[in-house]
């Protein structure tokens, strides 16, 4: 029996990612987002966040310890909260899903060795110990509601807010390729070099010449 599975082609040109768009290019032409801001690598943007330079930042949660460290290497320490991504108009917004996925190579010389040590990072016990350590978000969400974790962090029920609304990427074998094209337009628009729409057109193009 064979099977199909359909998938939807691209919105780029949508009325809705115009406006997200519009209004992400609004905020750097105002000021809100700074300039630099377009070339800011994850450490960058947390660095000038935690100097105080920045009001607001989309980062990992690994952050949370450094920004509020009492050794004076932040200015912003007691001060910081965290939210799920905010949408337009007061809106919710939604993340994209992603994370760590483990596998065992066919040419993997150990595979019953790699299984189990999979088999222990994947338990419950050995998630939880990682997510103490590190804040990073684990997969099981009966930690989500673990008071040891939820004590830790004040951000914990938050985290779990924000990954509940998140959403994954469209699947493509071209998973570069569209990477890159939609990184090109949106830099073009935020860094003023092109105007939105066209963009957003010429972007629809771009990705269902890309889509399988």
């Amino acid at each position: 029996m064979c099977s199909s599975t359909t998938r939807e082609p691209p919105h780029a040109d949508s009325p809705e990612a115009i406006r997200a768009m519009t209004e992400l290019r609004s905020a750097f032409d105002s000021g809100v987002i700074p300039k630099e801001a377009l070339t800011y690598k994850e450490e960058e943007s947390r660095q000038a966040f935690q100097d105080g330079r920045l009001v607001f930042m989309q980062n990992w949660p690994y952050i949370w310890e450094l920004v509020n460290k009492t050794d004076g290497s932040s200015k912003v320490t007691g001060k910081v909260g965290l939210v799920p991504l905010p949408g337009i108009g007061g809106k919710k917004g939604a993340s994209t899903l992603g994370g760590l996925n483990w596998s065992i190579s066919a040419f993997a010389g150990n595979h019953g060795t790699a299984a189990d040590f999979i088999s222990y990072l994947v338990k419950e016990e050995s998630q939880k110990e990682f997510a103490m350590a590190t804040a990073q978000a684990p997969t099981l969400t009966s930690l989500y509601e673990d008071k040891d974790l939820i004590n830790r962090y004040a951000f914990w029920t938050a985290l779990k807010e924000g990954i509940d609304a998140g959403v994954s990427r469209p699947p493509t074998v071209r998973y570069a390729e569209v990477t890159q094209a939609i990184q090109e337009s949106a830099y073009r628009i935020i860094s003023g070099e092109a105007e939105v729409e066209p963009e957003m057109k010429a972007l629809q193009k771009a990705l269902v010449k890309l889509a399988p």
